[in-house]
């Protein structure tokens, strides 16, 4: 029999949904909670085991009060029926406050949810969650989009960006360098008004599972153009609400200022030796760079393939003694059968274009820039923003290794540059692979990082590539902690011809 509870108060674990971002928090809660979830799949009796178990747990959570993080002791289970629980508060609320919610949500889920072996309620200020299978350290993929206010947000396309860039900031705060996991912060959208978010995990949860949670709600959470939306998982919470500046005597629903035990904005906090004039021209950066990536983004690949054409071009021309034009190509460009099949769906009719005085003229997939193309796109056509990411990963990699990923010729157990920049990352290598021409003027720590950041970006699940705000501050920023890079796309383990084989 196993009887076990995660009870991270106050500071502690979390996942609170949430964005009540108010200094004065009323003492008694309402009774109706913002969503609650009922498991449907397995139920109990009055007289049983479970029920006695759930009794002990409930008043365990209910009564445990400490800021501090604790996993106390269990009472003593009655034997029969394994049960898990944990009760967690926002991490910016008091320790008064945070037992007062978890009291109501006990009382609040014995109501809603009497003979259910697994449940959860959310409140603004804390989540309460039990059931009979063992739910810690597993990311919840289900959610809730709640929407407190439905009225559409103003400048729809600048809300969009602000939004992407705040909650791309506080997901990696929350996740990689805040010990609570939580992070809140306010922006302003207008002179008066501000634009308040959130983000906040269970402690549960590994630094990946927690970042992989708050972007898949995210991704969802910014769609929705609402001035006050609330996504609520059991596993992570983001937030945000539009509120005009109040003055301090004015009475109304607006968030007040973060309080003092709330997580710092991020980057508020400029390493030694950075200004904070520095530190604003990096927030400028990061509000200004996504708007434009996309168009610097294609351009820049345009010039890198456009150079490397002409390089190829000018290495197999055949110059005359006299200094005339080139007069023949040394090499004649031969495409074989089978890639011409699958360009053109096999020569099939949708594909054809029409009939000349050559013969049929076919239409096809091009191949000329599918090094930079991210797998989502390149088999099922799927683009996001998180496409780009990829994009301009393979060129960081690309500047960095001084080599083209689309042309590349690997050595043993890479047959691309992503696959052999991940071996020899993975084998503590990663500073071998700098361009040889730059000799000894180079910067180890810039080079780490660059490499870091394009493996980061070239990763196969777009949910874990960072977004670009995100690129932006890793790049400026070397004291921030970086997540460990996962498995990149296209990773080969087949072998490839070394450059001096084929020499």
């Amino acid at each position: 029999m196993v009887f076990s509870s995660l009870i991270d108060i106050f500071p502690l674990v979390s996942l609170l949904h949430i964005l009540l971002f108010i200094s004065n928090i009323p003492s008694a809660f309402s009774d109706d909670p913002l969503y609650y979830v009922c498991s449907n799949d397995s139920n109990y009796t009055s007289n049983s085991p479970y029920k006695a178990n759930l009794n002990l747990l409930l008043s365990n959570l209910s009564l445990h009060t400490s800021p501090t993080p604790a996993s106390p002791t269990p009472p003593k289970a009655s034997p029969g029926s394994s049960l898990h629980g944990m009760a967690t508060c926002r991490g910016d609320i008091t320790s008064t406050t945070c037992p007062e919610c978890l009291n109501t949500s006990v009382h609040t889920i014995a109501k809603l949810c009497p003979r259910q072996k697994s449940a959860a309620i959310w409140f603004s200020e804390c989540l309460l969650r039990y059931s009979n299978q063992n739910f810690f350290s597993i990311v919840d993929t289900s959610f809730k989009l709640y929407i407190q206010n439905d009225a559409q947000v103003p400048e729809p396309k600048r809300f969009s960006v602000l939004l992407g860039n705040l909650m791309d900031e506080l997901a990696t705060y929350a996740a990689f360098n805040s010990t609570r996991m939580f992070a809140f912060r306010a922006v302003d959208f207008t002179s008066s008004v501000k634009l308040y978010g959130l983000t906040q995990c269970t402690r549960d949860l590994s630094q990946r599972d927690c970042y992989s949670c708050l972007q898949r709600v995210i991704k969802n959470i910014t769609s929705v153009g609402k001035q006050k939306v609330k996504g609520l998982s059991r596993s992570c919470v983001v937030g945000y609400e539009f509120s005009e500046n109040l003055s301090p005597d004015t009475e109304g629903d607006a968030p007040a200022a973060p309080p003092s035990s709330s997580i710092p904005p991020v980057s508020s906090v400029p390493p030694k030796g950075t200004s904070t004039t520095g530190k604003s021209k990096t927030k400028a950066i990061a509000i200004v760079i996504p708007s434009v990536v996309g168009a610097l983004l294609i351009f820049v690949i345009c010039l890198c393939l456009w150079r490397w054409r002409a390089r190829r071009v000018k290495s197999t021309l055949t110059i005359t003694d006299d200094g005339d034009e080139p007069e023949e190509w040394r090499a004649t460009v031969v495409i074989d059968l089978v890639t011409l099949k699958h360009a053109t769906d096999n020569f099939s009719d949708e594909s054809k274009l029409g009939q000349g005085g050559f013969g049929s003229v076919y239409k096809r997939v091009s191949f000329h820039c599918s090094g930079y193309m991210a797998p989502e796109y390149a088999i099922h056509g799927h683009f996001s923003t998180k496409s780009d990411v990829f994009s301009y990963g393979v060129l960081v990699l690309e500047i960095v290794t001084g080599r083209l990923n689309n042309s590349f010729k690997g050595s043993g157990r890479a047959a691309n540059l992503l696959s052999y920049v991940w071996h020899n990352w993975n084998e503590k290598k990663a500073l071998d692979l700098k361009d040889q021409s730059l000799g000894d003027e180079f910067q180890a720590v810039e080079v780490m990082r660059c490499i870091h950041v394009g493996l980061l970006c070239v990763q196969e699940d777009p949910a874990l590539r960072p977004r670009m705000a995100s690129v932006v501050l890793m790049l400026s920023n070397f004291t921030m902690s970086l997540p460990k890079p996962s498995t990149p796309a296209f990773l080969v383990q087949g072998y490839a011809t070394s450059e001096s084989e084929t020499q």
